[in-house]
């Protein structure tokens, strides 16, 4: 027989390890499939534009284990592109990532990412394979203000072009304020160095970036701003008298409109605008380019 205080303990115990379970963050599993259709004003980034139209069919899976600032997420999308000009663009890419977070303290986390891209498309417009490894430490600094160094390294290959291989890496700075609950300003920095298989590709390049974050009743609007300052180390414009080194500046403006009519479909109005300045006449573009993008969420 059981004596009363013994049951009475049992229950209690049964009781805690229910509230407990109860308390405990569950893992989040999230599917999501999506459809954009752009208009770009010079798809290939030439100095003669290329007026060109298409769309991407995208589908992935994310799996984080918290929904809210999640300690490990792992994630994979997998997308169809094609549009109105040949190849290399019309392609299939994969995208795989996996995130791993610490947080001692609420003010301080590190964060470990690697991810792997094929056949993707770079902040360059470089289609090709990416391998990439990410750490970053985060600091809030007050209630309103955070601070985020970072450290990236990747591998790079160009099928296409073996002579573009390159191990590419650079460090970031970003600082963050909200000015309100719903207003987020943003300003950051990185240095980077390209290190090529061909001394050709070999460059180091300096960026500067603002951004406007509003959250809204129905979604988010996002603006930034990048100024790019792009130096070769050793490809010499010949056009130039007397023949220099070849100096690039790239100004780009974004702004993102994201609509949520529903709690699981996002509708995004996208806008990008490029220009390059170079000292290379034959370098030189502008480039805008429009997007439309439906995302269903599970």
């Amino acid at each position: 027989m059981t004596s009363p205080a013994l049951r009475i303990l049992l229950c209690l115990s049964l009781c805690a390890t229910a509230a407990a379970a109860q308390r405990a963050p569950a893992p989040d599993l999230q599917y999501r499939v999506s459809t954009t259709m752009l208009l770009d004003t010079n798809l290939d980034h030439d100095e003669t534009p290329d007026e060109a139209y298409g769309g991407v069919l995208g589908m992935g899976l994310e799996f984080r284990d918290r929904r809210d600032r999640p300690r490990f997420a792992l994630r994979y999308e997998m997308a169809g592109h094609q549009y109105s000009i040949p190849a290399p663009w019309n392609r299939l890419s994969h995208l795989a990532g996996l995130a791993l977070a610490i947080r001692p303290g609420r003010r301080v986390s590190f964060t470990t990412e690697a991810e792997v891209t094929l056949k993707g498309s770079s902040e360059d417009r470089d289609l090709g394979d990416q391998y990439q490894l990410r750490h970053t430490i985060g600091l809030r600094l007050v209630e309103r203000a955070s601070f985020e160094f970072g450290a990236t390294v990747r591998r790079r290959r160009y099928a296409a072009s073996p002579e573009r291989n390159a191990t590419n890496g650079y460090l970031e700075a970003e600082l963050e304020y909200r000015l309100t609950r719903a207003i987020r300003l943003t300003g950051a920095g990185r240095a980077e160095v390209n290190e090529a298989d061909s001394t050709r590709y070999r460059y180091d390049r300096g960026t500067l970036i603002g951004g406007l974050s509003v959250d809204h009743g129905f979604g988010r609007l996002e603006l930034e701003g990048k100024v790019r300052r792009q130096h070769y180390r050793h490809r010499i414009v010949d056009d130039l008298e007397p023949a220099r080194l070849r100096r690039d500046r790239r100004y780009q403006l974004s702004a993102e409109w994201t609509l949520r009519p529903w709690r699981s479909l996002d509708v995004v109005l996208g806008y990008e605008f490029e220009n390059r300045n170079s000292n290379d006449p034959d370098r030189r573009y502008v480039a805008h380019q429009f997007g439309l993008t439906l995302v269903r969420t599970w």
